[in-house]
């Protein structure tokens, strides 16, 4: 017979589904997909934090603007345990979404932390590349 699903790869899925749906403007179906897989994520925070980014940005389509703040909130303390570009993409969103509503002053301390993420992000990726580099650089001296 065939192999039983893991249900996180499962769910996983069904949020890329919600995205999919999202994105293609069928927000009713991308929010009720998102919604029901909300409890099968909660002991993994970055998938449940792009799961409730679905649903701030179908919110946000609706022009229901002050949940969709509420849940790119959420999302964004989500995806702060483990920063990805899901956390840059749920902090851009937020931030535009506060600037929309007057309250620049929050907007832009939501972008300072983006901007925080994104530098730290990188720094770390060159981080990354520098000790690479010297461990083929390394490599040649010993061969030469």
């Amino acid at each position: 017979m065939g192999e039983v699903p893991d249900p996180a790869e499962d769910a996983m899925i069904r949020l890329l589904e919600a995205r999919a749906l999202a994105q293609l403007g069928e927000l009713e179906r991308a929010a009720t997909q998102a919604m029901e897989i909300a409890g099968e994520l909660s002991d993994r925070p970055d998938e449940a934090g792009q799961m409730y980014a679905v649903l701030a940005a179908t919110l946000a389509e609706r022009g229901e603007r002050a949940r969709a703040i509420e849940l790119y909130e959420l999302a964004c303390e989500l995806l702060e345990r483990v920063p990805t570009r899901h956390l840059m993409d749920a902090y851009a969103r937020l931030a535009e979404l506060l600037e929309l509503e007057g309250r620049t002053d929050e907007a832009f301390a939501v972008l300072k932390k983006a901007v925080g993420v994104g530098a730290a992000r990188s720094g770390h990726e060159a981080s990354g590349r520098c000790s690479r580099s010297r461990t083929l650089r390394a490599g040649r001296r010993s061969r030469g």
